[in-house]
């Protein structure tokens, strides 16, 4: 197609010499525009693609817990965060819409000003120019109209490989570890109801801070411990020395083995429910050698003070 408007061009150009003077400019002006395009529509096509995830995801957790929302009653509360999902997604696709019709009337602004400097070169040579050269170079100004459709297509192509560049983004993710790992437990695995903890090290990302460390525990059959979510396991996994339960290893272990042997206690989806906050002997200092700023404060926060 590109040849062929190249080819049409000429044509009108032997035909009538001096519309190349104008001509030059204008195709300058075409590919000048369509990198400067290039350059915002990559940016929010982006920006567009990252945002329409959540809103897939979201929709597809909702979708497989249904019945975990409806018994926490928090229908409400996942109808406005997929809402405000979508709307973060609208805002950027309007973005991307709106910037795609500015580049397509700026590419047919210049094409029709080529097709009217063709008319009016027509009519100004109408002594030099016979019917037949007349119509023959007419046709073919009109019909160049093709290409800001292939400028257009062009955008188009190279804006739809951020989808491509996501997925590669996906497949150099640090994969997960495995639902089923080597050992199995035994049958009756846990049979003790007790939990050994050794040397535990851990941080929420890898270049974060120590949250725990050298944490060295033993939790009875019976005993109740607030404790961060099995969920992160897996990040557990690669930061203990040694971690107990049952008399076996939990690590390495079957995750599924593991979640199906412990359980948790979530907090109400209600909570709080009365609006006030007790504290009991806080101690807080700025740095671990700094002086303390306060010390055995036991204040009772009463609903609606600030």
């Amino acid at each position: 197609t590109s040849l062929q408007v190249i080819g049409m061009v000429g044509v009108v150009v032997v035909v009538i010499p001096w519309i190349a003077v104008p001509v030059i400019p204008l195709g300058i002006i075409f590919f000048f525009l369509r990198r400067y395009f290039l350059e915002t529509s990559r940016d929010v096509k982006r920006l567009e693609s990252s945002t329409q995830s959540p809103v897939f995801s979201h929709l597809t957790s909702s979708l497989q817990g249904l019945w975990t929302i409806r018994a926490y009653k928090a229908e409400q509360r996942f109808q406005e965060l997929f809402d405000s999902h979508q709307d973060l997604h609208s805002e950027a696709w309007f973005l991307l819409l709106s910037i795609t019709r500015w580049f397509t009337l700026r590419l047919d602004v210049i094409y029709l000003i080529f097709v009217s400097l063709v008319d009016f070169g027509s009519l100004l040579l109408a002594q030099t120019l016979n019917v037949g050269q007349v119509g023959l170079i007419l046709s073919y100004a009109l019909n160049i109209l093709v290409f800001p459709w292939c400028i257009r297509l062009s955008v188009e192509v190279e804006n739809m490989m951020i989808s491509v560049e996501r997925v590669i983004e996906y497949t150099e993710l640090e994969q997960e570890a495995p639902w089923e790992l080597k050992f199995r437990p035994p049958p009756d695995w846990p049979n003790e109801g007790m939990i050994a903890l050794s040397n535990v090290n851990f941080k929420y990302s890898s270049d974060g801070p120590l949250v725990l460390k050298d944490l060295t525990i033993d939790i009875k059959p019976g005993e109740k411990l607030e404790a961060l979510s099995l969920d992160q396991g897996r990040v557990l996994k690669k930061r203990l020395n040694q971690n107990r339960q049952g008399s076996r290893h939990l690590f390495p272990t079957y995750l599924s083995s593991l979640k199906s042997s412990c359980s948790h206690t979530p907090q109400d989806s209600d909570w709080p429910n009365n609006g006030m906050i007790a504290l009991s002997n806080v101690n807080f200092k700025y740095s671990s050698d700094g002086p303390l700023v306060l010390k055995d404060l036991t204040p009772d926060i009463k609903p609606g003070e600030k």
